[in-house]
């Protein structure tokens, strides 16, 4: 992000070719990401659980300068894995107390 918003025109026309392997593309995930925040801009700030309005800091994209908006793809890439992860987690859980619940529902019709 940094050589691509560059002001310098030869600098942007020198952006490396980033190689991360064949799972993912940097540069496609850069775009992802500031487009997810874009919208996020365009949508506003949402009530979450029951804190209310105003409790929480909402950060716009569009307001922010180049290094914020870096700062600012890199939280919300966290933010997004740590949702892959968490829901992950609790449907691994949920899968686990089903399990138990049928053991348990077997072992009580068996005597």
């Amino acid at each position: 992000m940094t050589l691509r918003d560059s002001e310098d025109s030869i600098i942007t026309d020198v952006v490396p070719d980033v190689r991360t392997g064949r799972k993912w593309d940097a540069r496609q995930e850069v775009d992802q990401m500031e487009s997810r925040l874009k919208h996020k801009d365009i949508v506003g700030y949402t009530q979450s659980g029951r804190a209310g309005f105003g409790n929480q800091e909402f950060k716009y994209y569009y307001k922010a300068t180049d290094k914020e908006r870096r700062v600012l793809v890199v939280e919300h890439k966290g933010v997004i894995l740590h949702n892959e992860h968490s829901s992950y987690f609790f449907a691994t859980m949920e899968l686990l107390w089903l399990l138990c619940m049928i053991m348990h529902s077997s072992c009580l019709v068996a005597t």
